[in-house]
């Protein structure tokens, strides 16, 4: 009995993970565009800078938690209300192993993303970082125990395969875009591991502590990097346009302390894979807004490939996950 119980609410989580994704996804697609308004800075400064800002306002963010009305949080520990998780974002607790894990993971991520976008295309970068929900799939099977729904995985094809489409992705031989390339498959690999540590912790931290400490930390790890990168390109490039500093400051409100926060909630509510799936959609609304704030008119192979990896994500959301009807794929 217990166990039937349990199904509307299994059902209610994945559908509110899925929207809390799609939320995120929003925020994310200002990542590309607020990149290249900040390439005056070096590709580990926008890294470690927007991850360090992203933390104050996660913090900022508790604390208004803090003063929220009790029971804001729903009482489920995804969200860090006026309890533990609020409290404990600005709190000396030394970092879980599973909080290194994710800051190091994070740390990786955002700086070969970011380096990536400074060598080969965004079409290139984008598509290519993308590619995470594949590299999660396996991943999550074997740490999770989510287990893949081959029925899902045409879906996932698509979607991808849309993304391709969209963006013009062909293959360019030149040195520089295959390191750049090379690094965005480094950042896809890096964002899959975070988003399992992310979907693991469901039950721990509360979400703004556990986003807080991770963000910190790895804007931390990348910083040293970061001053030496600023400190090697200050006499060729001087100091940093303001525009420059105001596009990370948007980089940490927006992508960072929006997005990625919503998509550790999201993690907390629905499997890996959807989540990670619905993240991709972020080149849909990179390509608009390129086109909104750079000018880069979206062509008529853009529209069909965004409409080709939406079909795959509509296949891929009409079909519930393995186990999520019967409760599985609980990690231990």
């Amino acid at each position: 009995m217990e166990h039937q119980a349990g199904r509307p609410d299994r059902r209610a989580d994945q559908s509110k993970g899925v929207r809390l994704a799609v939320l995120g996804t929003f925020f994310f697609s200002t990542s590309a565009v607020l990149v290249r308004l900040a390439s005056s800075l070096a590709p580990l400064e926008v890294a470690s800078y927007r991850l360090i800002l992203g933390a104050g306002a996660v913090a900022a963010l508790a604390r208004l938690g803090r003063r929220a009305p009790a029971g804001t949080d729903g009482g489920s520990g995804d969200a860090a209300g006026p309890g533990r998780g609020s409290a404990a974002a600005a709190g000396p607790a030394r970092p879980s192993a599973a909080v290194l894990g994710a800051a190091l993971a994070a740390a990786l991520h955002f700086g070969f993303y970011i380096a990536s976008l400074y060598l080969t295309s965004i079409a290139h970068a984008l598509v290519i970082v993308n590619l995470s929900p594949l590299l999660a799939m396996p991943l999550a099977a074997v740490f999770l125990g989510e287990r893949p729904d081959p029925r899902r995985v045409p879906g996932v094809i698509i979607a991808l395969a849309g993304l391709a489409v969209m963006v013009g992705l062909e293959p360019q031989a030149r040195p520089g875009r295959l390191t750049g390339d090379a690094l965005a498959l480094a950042a896809a690999l890096a964002y899959a591991v975070y988003s399992l540590i992310g979907r693991s912790q469901r039950r721990g931290l509360g979400l703004f502590a556990y986003t807080f400490r991770v963000y910190l930390l790895a804007g931390l790890l990348l910083l040293p990097a970061a001053l030496w990168q600023r400190l090697a390109g200050a006499a060729a490039g001087g100091p940093p346009a303001p525009s420059a500093l105001a596009a990370v400051v948007l980089l940490a409100l927006l992508p960072t302390a929006g997005g990625h926060t919503l998509y550790n909630a999201a993690l907390r509510r629905a499997d890996t894979v959807t989540v990670n799936l619905i993240a991709t959609q972020e080149v849909t609304g990179g390509v608009i807004l390129g086109w909104l704030v750079l000018g880069e008119r979206p062509t008529w192979q853009a529209l069909v490939g965004g409409l080709l990896a939406l079909f795959g994500l509509y296949l891929v959301l009409r079909r519930p996950p393995a186990g999520s009807a019967d409760g599985a794929a609980n990690p231990s």
